[in-house]
C-alpha cells in the first residue's frame, strides 16, 4: 500500500476502486521481481519463472507508464479526461500528493515516461516492498514470542501515548528486533592484496579479486559492537546496525524503510490483544540453515518461498 501510495502503482483501494490489482496480487507481482533479480537460486524452476515473471512485470510495468504518461500530460488533462484518477490520486493524501510530485519532478529533469517507469518506479519498488514486508514480519515474530513479552507491552504502552518521544524508541525496538530477527548479508570483492583474516577461530587467506560472504546475522550479534548481543537494548548507536547493508549495496530508501517499519510496529502496538493465532496458523514456518538463516515456507509447507508467508496473528480491537 505504501509502494502503491508514492510510485501511484495501480492498486484498487477504496478512493481508487478502478484500480487493476487486489493488494495481494500487486505484492506477488513485487514478489516475482525481487525473487528473479535476488534469489532465483533454483535451476529447476528459474527458467518457468523468468517466463511468467516477465509476462506479469511487462504488463504491470505498462499500466505503471500509462499512469506516467497521464502525470506529464496532466495539466492539459485535467477536466477532460482523468481515466486513471491521477487528479484525485495527486490530492488524497499528503504521501501521495509526495509521490505525484516526485514523479512529476523526475519528468521535468527531461526523462521520458518509460525511462521514470523502467529505471525508478518498477525497480524501485520491487526492491524496497517485499524486503520490507520481511523484516517487518520478523520483527513481529520476535516480539511475539513468550520470552519478549514484556517488550510488546512496552510497545504497546509507548503505541499509545502517541508522542515523538515514544515514536523514536519504538524505533530503537524496531531496530532491535530486525537485528535479532533478521535473516542478511552482503557479498564483498576483496581489494587489497593478500590478506589473512579471522573467521570462527579459522584463519583464511584472501587474495584481491576474491568473492567474500559477509554473514550480517553473526556481525548483528559481534559483543565488540554490541555489548550484551542477544538483549535488546535501546541506546545502540543508529549507525550500527547493518540490516539494511552498507556502501553500495545499502538499502534504497534505508531512511523511509525504517519510518515505515517504525510505523507499522506502532500501529500493530496499538491492536489490543495482539497474539498468535492458535496452534499452527500463528507460527512462522522456515527451515534453519548455516549461520543463523532461515528458509521460509509456504502456508501449507509445500514449497520454500524466499519471504514470510505463513504467520497470522488476532487482536481484539484497536486501543
Amino acid at each position: 500500500m505504501f509502494a502503491a501510495s508514492i510510485f501511484n502503482l495501480p492498486m484498487k483501494s477504496e478512493d481508487h476502486p478502478k484500480g487493476i490489482y487486489t493488494e495481494q496480487e500487486l505484492y506477488t507481482i513485487l514478489c516475482v521481481m525481487f525473487i528473479i533479480i535476488f534469489f532465483d537460486i533454483d535451476s529447476s524452476k528459474s527458467f518457468p519463472l523468468r517466463q511468467a515473471g516477465f509476462k506479469v512485470v511487462r504488463q504491470y510495468g505498462s499500466l505503471v507508464e500509462a499512469q506516467v504518461k497521464a502525470i506529464k500530460n496532466w495539466s492539459w488533462l485535467q477536466g477532460v479526461w482523468d481515466p486513471l484518477n491521477v487528479r484525485g490520486r495527486n490530492k488524497s493524501s499528503p504521501l501521495k500528493s509526495y509521490g505525484w510530485m516526485m514523479i512529476k519532478r523526475l519528468l521535468e529533469s527531461g526523462k521520458s515516461p518509460y525511462d521514470v517507469t523502467w529505471s525508478y518506479i518498477v525497480p524501485t519498488a520491487g526492491a524496497s516492498a517485499p524486503n520490507q514486508g520481511q523484516i517487518f514480519a520478523q520483527v513481529l515474530d520476535f516480539y511475539l514470542e513468550d520470552r519478549n513479552a514484556h517488550h510488546l507491552a512496552e510497545i504497546q504502552r509507548l503505541a499509545h501515548l502517541g508522542t515523538d518521544d515514544a515514536w523514536e524508541t519504538i524505533k530503537k525496538y524496531a531496530l532491535e528486533g530486525g537485528r535479532l530477527a533478521g535473516t542478511f548479508g552482503l557479498y564483498r570483492r576483496v581489494e587489497p592484496d593478500n590478506i589473512t583474516i579471522e573467521d570462527n577461530g579459522r584463519n583464511i587467506d584472501l587474495r584481491s579479486g576474491d568473492m567474500v560472504f559477509v554473514n550480517f546475522v553473526t556481525a548483528s550479534r559481534d559483543p565488540v559492537v554490541f555489548p550484551d548481543p542477544l538483549e535488546v537494548k535501546l541506546d545502540r548507536p543508529e549507525a550500527s546496525y547493518m540490516q539494511y547493508g552498507d556502501g553500495p549495496h545499502e538499502c534504497l530508501g534505508k531512511a523511509a524503510n525504517i519510518i515505515g517499519l517504525t510505523t507499522m510496529l506502532m500501529q500493530f502496538g496499538k491492536l489490543k490483544g495482539l497474539r498468535r493465532a492458535p496452534g499452527p496458523q500463528g507460527e512462522l514456518k522456515y527451515i534453519p540453515k548455516p549461520g543463523g538463516f532461515k528458509v521460509y515456507m509456504k502456508e501449507d509447507w509445500s514449497a520454500y518461498w524466499p519471504f514470510p508467508t505463513s504467520m497470522k496473528v488476532r487482536f481484539d480491537d484497536i486501543i
